[in-house]
Order: C-alpha cells, then structure tokens, then sequence
C-alpha cells in the first residue's frame, strides 16, 4: 500500500497530538537531573530535525515543528543558559539534516515519522517526570 507525504504528515501530527496527551503510569521511572536534562537537550536536537524536514517537504511557511520548540522552551527553558542549550541542539539538529537532506521524497516523510515518535518518547520521559 503506498502512502501519500500529506498522509503520512497527518497521521504524524494526529500521533504528536494523542501523545501530548497521554498519561505516564505512575510507576515511570525517574531520571536524575543531569538525565532529564539530557533528555530534553535530545529532544531540542530531534525538533530541529523534523523541522528542516517539514520546510524541505512543504515550504519556509510550514513552522510546525519550530512552533512547537518554541512552547517547548517556554515550559522547559528555566533559564538562559537552558534556553541557549535547547536552542544551539535545535540548530545543530536543523543543520545535520540540512547537509544530508536536498530533496522531498517518501523515504524523507518516513524519516520525519521516525524522528517524530523518537521525539514523541523522549517527551513522554520528560512528562512522566511531572507525574511522579
């Protein structure tokens, strides 16, 4: 069966929508501080991955995924050296996928899929941390 890109992006974003909202059980394990840390610093570098992707694929005007680092900084950038970490991750994740990725094709809409739910589990460590 063969996958439209916009198909695949909607089926992406109605998964980054269900995840959003999804509770951790309470026995999630809990991460040290400096592993939380590392976690979202991960998950900045995974945004600005998808993000490069979704412009190549459907334009400069497609900021879905740089919409979303940005609430992700204002609920997770505690200070400015935390927002300047998330942010250097979020470009160095932008520029590595910039200098591999040239053009829009099905096995860069999976990647973006791929990406998105290696995101979508780092944002669930993160949020079970607000659960425990």
């Amino acid at each position: 069966m063969r996958y439209s890109f916009k198909a695949i992006q909607r089926s992406l974003v109605f998964s980054t929508l269900a995840a959003a909202s999804i509770f951790i059980t309470a026995n999630a394990q809990q991460l040290s501080a400096d592993q939380s840390l590392t976690i979202k610093r991960d998950l900045a570098g995974v945004l600005g991955e998808v993000h490069y992707i979704r412009t190549l694929c459907n334009g400069s005007k497609d900021q879905y995924w740089r919409n979303f680092m940005s609430d992700f900084l204002k609920h997770e950038a505690i200070s400015q050296q935390r927002k300047s970490l998330f942010t250097a991750a979020f470009n160095r994740g932008y520029k590595f996928q910039s200098q591999r990725l040239s053009r829009c094709d099905s096995k860069v809409a999976i990647l973006e899929v791929t990406l998105a739910s290696k995101g979508r589990r780092m944002a669930e460590s993160i949020a079970a941390q607000y659960m425990n």
